[in-house]
């Protein structure tokens, strides 16, 4: 593919302008449309939890909180097992598997942390709510008989957050428009380049490196009507012919 200067790109933008334009409104308009009408949107809900193996404060040591560290990783797995998650089912009376509920769910804890947070996005932001806090009641009342585990509290319950984390809608519009700008600029490149047609001498003396030997001006057709007004047809060809016989 031969290289193009920046001017030659900015006549190739121009020249392609509408096409790059229906472009950009099409993938917009499609993108928003889904974003905005199709794709139901997620709300999340988080609840915090903190384990400790060690019930006594006066007899923590280092030891014990690194410990308990160690073992949030395992804790973070527990609380995603079918069975936290089935027990949770149960008591909600969810046709929902295991499976889909943990898919929804999500547990993150800070680096060196023994607290860790527990959230759960759905569709409803009531449901996520209650089906943060039924997780961790449940974990709270399990775990211990899981991992001899008996001093877990939950520091925070969730609570309804109606503001939708996804989809980011203004994020959306965005994509859309640079999906229509890529699109259109790329089908304008390959427009252009497929286009063999010889637009002006500057083409033939330039690209192609040859002798501009002479011109042919269009006529329009307002021009042809005039002409056609003051001679005849023939009267227009009669001289051409004289001058070829010369």
């Amino acid at each position: 593919m031969e290289e193009i200067s920046l001017i030659e790109f900015l006549k190739i933008f121009k020249t392609y302008a509408k096409l790059i334009f229906v472009f950009v409104i099409m993938w917009t308009g499609l993108i928003s449309g889904l974003t905005f009408f199709v794709v139901s949107p997620q709300y999340r809900s988080s609840a915090q939890i903190l384990v400790n193996r060690v019930q006594d404060e006066q007899t923590i040591q280092s030891s014990d909180i690194e410990t308990n560290v160690q073992l949030i990783n395992t804790f973070k797995d527990i609380l995603v097992s079918p069975v936290i998650l089935d027990e949770v089912l149960q008591q909600l009376g969810s046709e929902m598997t295991s499976v889909d509920l943990a898919r929804k769910i999500t547990v993150s804890n800070q680096f060196n942390s023994q607290l860790f947070t527990l959230e759960v996005r759905d569709t409803s932001p009531q449901q996520a709510a209650v089906l943060a806090n039924t997780v961790a009641e449940t974990f709270q009342s399990n775990v211990g008989e899981i991992m001899n585990v008996e001093n877990v509290s939950i520091i925070s319950s969730a609570a309804p957050n109606y503001t939708p984390v996804s989809p980011n809608k203004p994020l959306s519009v965005i994509m859309g428009v640079i999906i229509g700008l890529g699109t259109g600029v790329g089908t304008a490149f390959v427009l252009f380049f497929m286009d063999h047609t010889v637009k002006s001498d500057k083409f033939i003396s330039e690209k192609m490196k040859w002798k501009v030997l002479g011109q042919i001006e269009e006529v329009s057709m307002k021009e042809l009507i005039m002409l056609e007004k003051e001679k005849s047809v023939e009267e227009i060809r009669t001289p051409s012919i004289v001058k070829g016989k010369t």
